[in-house]
Formats: C-alpha cells, sequence, structure tokens
C-alpha cells in the first residue's frame, strides 16, 4: 500500500479545456446524439447566459460551436428522442422550459407543448371575480386581501395563483394599484416543468420512437404521445 502513495489519483485526463467558453449550465441541459444521422455526434448544451447573454442552445461539432437558438425561458432539461421511423433516423431535441415543451427538428423550431392548467381554489377564483365587478376599490381590497389571507392558511401559499401570491407579498401602499392592474385578466394557475427524460414507446434500438416523461413542480408526471404531443398517462 505505501507504494501507492505517491502515485497520481487523478482519474480523468482533460481531452479539452476552453477556461474562457463562457458556458453555464447543468448536467441535465446536455446531451450528445448524432443529430444528423450521420455518424457524428454533436454535444447540444442549454446555456443558461450570465445575464449579460441571453440563454440559448447551443450545437458543438467536436470543440467548436456549430450553431445556436435564442430560448425564451431559463432550461430545465433537454433531451433528444426520436418522433417517428422515417429514414435518415434524425432525432428532435426536446427543451423543458417554464411551462412549455419546446420541439426542434432538423435545428429548426417545430412545435412547443404547453402544461396544462392547474385547478383553481373555488374562493379564490370567486373572490378575483367580484374584485372584477365591485368598483368601491378601497374596499375592495381591503377585503380581496383578508379573504386571500384566509384561502392560504386553508390550502397553503403554493397552491394560490401567481397573483395572489404576489399580491399578499406587496406593501399595504402597493395593494390598490396592483388590484387594478390585474383584476380584470383571466385567473390562471400554471405549472413548470422541472426535469424530463424519454420512454421507448415499442421497441429498444437507438432510432425507437420515444415517448418524453416530464415531472412538474406540483407534483405530476406526464407522458407525451411524440407525434401527436398529447398527454398519454398521468401520475400524481
Amino acid at each position: 500500500m505505501s507504494g501507492l502513495r505517491g502515485l497520481n489519483h487523478q482519474r480523468w485526463l482533460d481531452a479539452f479545456s476552453e477556461p474562457h467558453a463562457s458556458i453555464y449550465t447543468f448536467g441535465c441541459c446536455m446531451a450528445l446524439t448524432d443529430l444528423s444521422a450521420d455518424g457524428d455526434y454533436k454535444l447540444i448544451i442549454a446555456d443558461l447566459g450570465t445575464g449579460a447573454t441571453s440563454i440559448k442552445l447551443k450545437v458543438y461539432k467536436g470543440t467548436s460551436l456549430m450553431t445556436e437558438l435564442t430560448l425564451l425561458d431559463v432550461p430545465t432539461g433537454i433531451v433528444t428522442f426520436h418522433m417517428d421511423l422515417n429514414e435518415p433516423h434524425v432525432p428532435a431535441i426536446g427543451v423543458a422550459s417554464g411551462p412549455n415543451i419546446y420541439i426542434y427538428k432538423n435545428l429548426k423550431p417545430y412545435f412547443k407543448f404547453s402544461l396544462p392548467l392547474l385547478d383553481i381554489n373555488p374562493l379564490e377564483h370567486d373572490l378575483w371575480l367580484e374584485a372584477s365587478l365591485v368598483r368601491d376599490k378601497k374596499l375592495e381590497v381591503e377585503v380581496l386581501y383578508e379573504m386571500l389571507q384566509n384561502v392560504r392558511q386553508e390550502v397553503g401559499f403554493s397552491n394560490l395563483t401567481p397573483r395572489s401570491q404576489q399580491l399578499l407579498l406587496l406593501e399595504r401602499s402597493k395593494w390598490q394599484q396592483f388590484v387594478s392592474q390585474h383584476r380584470d385578466y383571466p385567473l390562471k394557475r400554471q405549472t413548470v416543468a422541472t426535469c424530463m427524460t424519454t420512454l421507448k414507446k415499442s421497441m429498444s434500438e437507438d432510432y425507437a420512437v420515444s415517448c418524453l416523461v416530464v415531472g412538474t413542480e406540483s407534483g405530476e408526471i406526464f407522458m407525451l404521445d411524440p407525434e401527436a404531443f398529447t398527454i398519454l398517462e398521468t401520475v400524481e
């Protein structure tokens, strides 16, 4: 054992290192795939950007940037998968970003799937509906805030809509302005994708058609059909 002490315990070799690449990403936002079905694998990276630079989907051939596409929201995962058995077997790219799954094929936008809206607490819905009808703003805001606090205690803060959450976090002096600006818009409660993977549909080959499996912040898992992009199964 004493003879091993002088050995270098580094087990990895740096085939290439570029400290100025300025890529900020996570393991779930990288994929290696035969993007052109020519046997030449490409590295796909969802670059989170630096604040000064925008969020982009980048494709590297070897160590050279091949192409890049601008993403609209922060990505939480990317996968590559085959949508059909047509030849050549060119895979599509799926990017989970916010409440949407963006599909790219041949490095071009192909489809956008939006996660289904979540149910809204009936009392919360009725409170905002009444707020859109009542015009005594001072009374409306005071009562609305107190009632939303009661709903919060009953169902939990995370189960409220973003609009109600934001109102409850505001200072008292900003309540009236916020309600006046937002009360006439439809009330929505939207989840976001937190992770994504693929599942072979009927065959095990590399080019086999795969379903997208998406996990959400609300604790649901959706299995999506790779051709029609409809929900095949939902697990809570």
